[in-house]
């Protein structure tokens, strides 16, 4: 709320506009949404990306990628992802 305090307009600290408060709280939800949306879509694509792997033998992804390390390690199973979501995942 504004006040005169010595002919200058004061607006105290706990005062919060309507409008900015408005905005905030759809910023927030449309923050919540976007983090929401990019969570489902990456647990959709682990998902897919597990079927996939099930369906394929130990020879056919060791063709794809070759191990670095270990079988279906880290490193292999990141490169494996990356694969499958270049090459064969489609939205």
């Amino acid at each position: 709320m504004k006040v005169l305090k010595g002919g200058m307009p004061y607006v105290s600290s706990h005062y919060q506009d309507p409008e900015e408060t408005f905005l905030k709280e759809k910023l927030e939800l449309a923050r919540k949404k976007k983090e929401e949306k990019e969570k489902m879509k990456e647990e959709y694509q682990e998902l897919k990306f597990s079927e996939w792997l099930e369906e394929k033998q130990r020879h056919e992804l060791e063709k794809l990628i070759p191990p670095i390390g270990q079988y279906l390690g880290s490193i292999h199973r990141a490169g494996l992802k990356d694969y499958f979501l270049r090459e064969v995942f489609v939205e």
